[in-house]
C-alpha cells in the first residue's frame, strides 16, 4: 500500500472538498464538520505498513481479540507501534529503525512522542494498522 494523497495539490483537495452529491450527501452538511486545509497547511500523514504475522498473532493472542476480557486498547496501541513506517508534516524529524530489512518509525520514539491527547489519534491508527493487516492480497490491490 502506497499513499498517494501527498502529490495532490491544494487546488484539486478544495475542488474535491466542495464536490457534492447533491441529496445524497446534503445531510454532512449540516451535522459533520470536514476538515478544511488553509493554503499553506499540510496535513499530518501516517504511512501504515505490514506487521509480521508472528507479531500480529502474539499482539491478538495476548490482547484476546475475539474473547472474553479482550483489551482492544491495548492491541490498538501496540499495532500502532509495530505499524507505522513514517509520520510526514510532524514537527520533528521521527527516529527511525529497520525490522526484516523494512524501515520503521521506531516504537520508542512513538511511544514518548504520543502520550496524553495524542494517545486517542495512536490508537485510531493503531486500529487502522490492524485492519489494513487484514486484507487479503486482492483486497489491497485494489
Amino acid at each position: 500500500f502506497v499513499y498517494r494523497g501527498d502529490k495532490r495539490t491544494v487546488e484539486s483537495v478544495v475542488r474535491k472538498s466542495k464536490q457534492s452529491g447533491g441529496a445524497f450527501d446534503s445531510y454532512l452538511s449540516s451535522e459533520v464538520q470536514l476538515l478544511k486545509l488553509k493554503d499553506g497547511e499540510q496535513p499530518t500523514v501516517f504511512e501504515i505498513g505490514a506487521v509480521p504475522t508472528g507479531e500480529m498473532t502474539r499482539i491478538v493472542d495476548e490482547c484476546k481479540i475475539g474473547g472474553e476480557a479482550a483489551r482492544p486498547n491495548e492491541a490498538a496501541w501496540r499495532f500502532f507501534l509495530q505499524g507505522v513506517r513514517d509520520i510526514k508534516s510532524w514537527p520533528e524529524e521521527p527516529k527511525k529503525t529497520k525490522r526484516d530489512g523494512i524501515e520503521y518509525v521506531d516504537s520508542t520514539w512513538l511511544a514518548k512522542t504520543f502520550v496524553r491527547g495524542l494517545r486517542f489519534v495512536a490508537m485510531d491508527i493503531g486500529a487502522l494498522v490492524y485492519h489494513f493487516n487484514q486484507l487479503t492480497g486482492e483486497e489491497v490491490k485494489n
